[in-house]
């Protein structure tokens, strides 16, 4: 597939047919989990027809290729009641699919991270939706992507409710984040030995500069993309704290704490960037005489902070 930007677009007349592959789809996988509450028939193209005329479906795009649908409204008492499903602090999310095609690529993330963005834009804080509470794997999906349970509704359907705020948008130039191992060893890498380059032949952190309008958890996300080939989740960044940038004025640097698995661990393809990865002991890390004295710094308050005691190889 095609690997360039996600196109997230009203849909329109010319995106029924699609939407209908992409519901067809999805409503299979949930049934495949034994979650009819999308019904036991196809969407027929009256239901889309009618879904495109609210103006609040969204059709996915990575390139040319339909990846991802969605409906976001303002309201939502239905589910959440009158009270909260009306009070003008959130955006809902309804009929949330991704095509089987876009698997492992996570389109499902990154349509959140659209959404979160869009309903901050409304000047509201917090993202909301509804899922089957015996859909087990859909919810665990949900609370890895930040969401918290917050209520239960038996009306039409057994549902569970969820929410998370939206990223405050900050001025900040670039993120690290420590990503410890299940044995509780840090991951760091040698950055390149080159005359020119901030901080050269020193032991570093994940992470880098902000892309575009990125919220920092966005730029720690890619990054660990782009320099490890895994695809880190929200629900594993632990800590963030913010700090003066050491290199650009003005502007904030955020370090943050996660945790990182060792399924993911094993699927680690190191990028370009950099000379080696390695997984060192805490003790080990800290001692360093060449490396980013700063992020030791700050890695060490976060320690004195958690009262997380050091331990040796």
């Amino acid at each position: 597939m095609n690997k360039t930007h996600l196109q997230i677009n009203l849909a329109t007349s010319e995106d029924i047919e699609e939407l209908i592959i992409t519901y067809e789809e999805a409503r299979i996988y949930k049934h495949s989990l034994g979650d009819d509450i999308w019904g036991t028939k196809p969407f027929t193209s009256a239901e889309i027809s009618k879904m495109v005329r609210q103006n609040n479906t969204y059709t996915v795009k990575l390139g040319s290729q339909h990846v991802g649908a969605f409906v976001l409204t303002w309201e939502d008492s239905r589910n959440w009641g009158k009270n909260i499903g009306n009070d003008k602090q959130a955006g809902y999310i309804h009929l949330f699919a991704t095509r089987d095609i876009s698997r492992g690529l996570g389109i499902g993330q990154k349509m959140i991270r659209w959404i979160s963005k869009r309903i901050q834009q409304e000047g509201r804080s917090y993202v909301r939706l509804d899922c089957s509470s015996e859909n087990r794997a859909l919810c665990k999906y949900y609370k890895q992507q930040g969401f918290k349970e917050v209520g239960r509704n038996k009306g039409v359907y057994p549902a569970a409710l969820y929410e998370k705020p939206v990223e405050k948008i900050i001025n900040f130039s670039g993120a690290k984040i420590a990503l410890i191992t299940p044995d509780q060893k840090i991951l760091v890498y040698l950055r390149d030995n080159k005359p020119a380059l901030y901080m050269a032949n020193k032991w570093d952190l994940p992470g880098g500069g902000k892309e575009g309008s990125e919220t920092p958890k966005e730029t720690i996300l890619r990054e660990i993309k782009e320099e490890l080939g895994i695809n880190l989740l929200p629900s594993q960044i632990t800590y963030t704290a913010s700090y003066e940038s050491e290199r650009f004025l003005g502007t904030l640097s955020l370090f943050m704490v996660g945790k990182i698995s060792k399924e993911q661990i094993s699927r680690i393809n190191f990028g370009s960037e950099g000379q080696k990865y390695q997984f060192m002991s805490i003790e080990k890390y800290l001692s360093l005489h060449n490396a980013v004295p700063h992020l030791q710094k700050r890695f060490k308050e976060y320690l004195d902070t958690q009262k997380i005691a050091l331990k040796g190889d």
